[in-house]
């Protein structure tokens, strides 16, 4: 993994204040939003490269149906992920001299305000999608047809999956992290395109209000309902 980027990350840490802080000296929830968005976009940034070795080696997991070796690279990639995140967020300290335990007790304060962890989500999902999704060979039919596709398979998943019960929330966590990560894997051998280049794509022509599209959707939805 590449070293990050100080000087990109403090000239935007630079030009996106001030950050204002409380009375008892944490910073308000408008400038935590900030601070986060631009500790997950400078991660996601440096991420990329590790990333990508670290997919490689799981499709050839996949391939293999080596599925103990699957699981492994997908937490790999989630620990290190975080452990970047983590030097990132300490290199932000750093430069606008904020102390650990100011920066979780702002994180904290923040995420305690639904409308603010909402905003924290979306923005996550934004700048994944725009780091790593922009993919301008994946046309608004194409799309289409894969995004019904992985709803399909999705859907079968699910049903095959009722009589399983785990025994925990993080296992249960887990399971369908993995289960996730193999549907995107089978589109991504089948057709080349990542589940970010999909999301993409699906915010670009709107897919998921496309008629075809919600069709499908409430259709599962009923089925579903059934099942229950």
């Amino acid at each position: 993994m590449e070293g990050i980027d100080k000087d990109d990350l403090y000239k935007e840490l630079d030009q996106s204040g001030p950050y204002k802080r409380t009375n008892s000296g944490t910073l308000e929830r408008e400038a935590m939003v900030v601070l986060k968005k631009i500790i997950t976009k400078h991660t996601c940034i440096n991420f990329r490269l590790r990333k990508e070795e670290l997919m490689k080696k799981r499709l050839k997991a996949f391939k293999k149906q080596n599925w103990p070796e699957f699981q492994k690279l997908i937490l790999l990639a989630k620990s290190e992920f975080q452990r970047l995140m983590v030097e990132v967020t300490q290199l932000a300290g750093e430069f606008l001299e904020l102390d650990e335990s100011t920066f979780e007790a702002s994180l904290k304060e923040a995420m305690q305000d639904p409308s603010t962890l909402r905003t924290m989500g979306i923005n996550d999902e934004m700048l994944r999608t725009e780091i790593d999704g922009e993919n301008k060979t994946l046309t608004a039919d194409l799309a289409k047809a894969i995004i019904i596709e992985k709803i399909n398979i999705e859907f079968e998943k699910e049903a095959s999956m009722t009589s399983v019960r785990p025994n925990s929330q993080h296992e249960a966590d887990m399971i369908q992290l993995v289960e996730r990560t193999k549907i995107a894997d089978q589109l991504y051998l089948k057709h080349g395109y990542k589940l970010a280049e999909l999301e993409w794509a699906d915010k670009k022509f709107g897919i998921h209000n496309d008629p075809d599209v919600q069709a499908i959707l409430k259709s599962h939805l009923a089925l579903r309902e059934q099942r229950s």
